[in-house]
């Protein structure tokens, strides 16, 4: 129910990606099958994946890995 989704690829010492939408958020009861698969390459890279709700609402994931 987004209605802008902004994405930010960033590469420095670490590769981030951030994206951030206006929706409703990501409920609670969600399969979250794709974001686990996220968060598990990123663990097995040394890296994260977060998931979180800005205060204006909506959803922003942070993925982000270190280069080798």
């Amino acid at each position: 129910q987004a209605s802008e989704v902004d994405v930010l690829v960033a590469v420095g010492d670490n590769v981030t990606v951030d994206v951030t939408d206006d929706g409703v958020g990501i409920p609670a009861t969600a399969q979250r099958r794709g974001l686990r698969n996220l968060e598990a390459r990123a663990a097995a890279s040394g890296g994260a994946l977060t998931i979180n709700s800005p205060s204006r609402g909506g959803t922003n994931i942070h993925w982000s890995v270190p280069l080798p």
